[in-house]
C-alpha cells in the first residue's frame, strides 16, 4: 500500500486493526485483518491522523481511537471500525493542575504517544509526551487524573501502550532503536 511503517495495532477479538504510516507525509491508512485466517478484509482511504502512533479499541462504544502523536499531539481521532472512516476528532484539554500532578505539572505534557482503553474501568489511558506518565480520561476524553511513571526513560523510544484489567503494558525500543 506504499506505506513504510506499522505504527500501532489493536484487536476487537475478531479483527486486528493496524495503522500504516507513510512517514514522508505523516498520513496513514488503517488495515483491518481477520484474525482467524490473517486475511485483509478492508483498507481505509488516507486518513488525516498524522503519525497515528497508537490505536485502541473501545468495546463499549465499538470505536477505534487513534492518537495523532506528531502534528496534532493532543488530538485523538475516533474511527468507525466497520467503515474505517473518521467519526470525529477531539483535541484534549490538559489541565495545568489535576489529580496526581504536582503544581502546574500538566503544562509540561505536550501530547500523547499511545493510547489504550480499559473496559473494566471504562477509561482511556494515554502515555504522555513531555512528561513521563499516563493521563486517565473518561469516555468523553475528559482528563480524570495524571499518573507519573517513575521509570528511567533516557535513550528509550516509547512505542505503544496496552492494558489488561489490572496492568498497563508499555513497549519501547532501548536506545531509541
Amino acid at each position: 500500500y506504499y506505506y513504510d511503517t506499522v505504527q500501532g495495532g489493536c484487536t476487537d477479538g475478531t479483527y486486528a486493526y493496524y495503522v500504516l504510516n507513510r512517514r514522508t507525509v505523516e498520513n496513514c491508512k488503517i488495515v483491518k485483518m481477520r484474525l482467524s485466517d490473517n486475511k485483509i478484509v478492508m483498507v481505509s482511504d488516507v486518513l488525516a491522523i498524522d503519525h497515528g502512533n497508537g490505536i485502541a479499541y473501545n468495546s463499549d462504544s465499538n470505536e477505534l481511537v487513534v492518537n495523532n502523536c506528531m502534528v496534532n499531539p493532543k488530538r485523538l481521532t475516533v474511527i468507525n471500525p466497520d467503515t474505517l472512516k473518521i467519526k470525529k476528532k477531539v483535541d484534549v484539554s490538559i489541565p495545568k493542575n489535576m489529580i496526581g500532578a504536582s503544581n502546574n505539572e500538566g503544562t509540561g505534557i505536550t501530547g500523547f504517544s499511545s493510547i489504550t482503553y480499559n473496559r473494566k474501568r471504562g477509561v482511556y489511558v494515554a502515555l504522555t509526551k513531555g512528561r513521563t506518565g499516563f493521563l486517565v480520561m473518561d469516555k468523553n476524553f475528559n482528563v480524570i487524573e495524571y499518573m507519573p511513571l517513575d521509570y528511567k526513560t533516557s535513550g528509550k523510544l516509547w512505542q505503544c501502550l496496552d492494558s489488561t484489567d489490572e496492568y498497563l503494558l508499555i513497549a519501547h525500543s532501548p536506545n531509541g532503536n
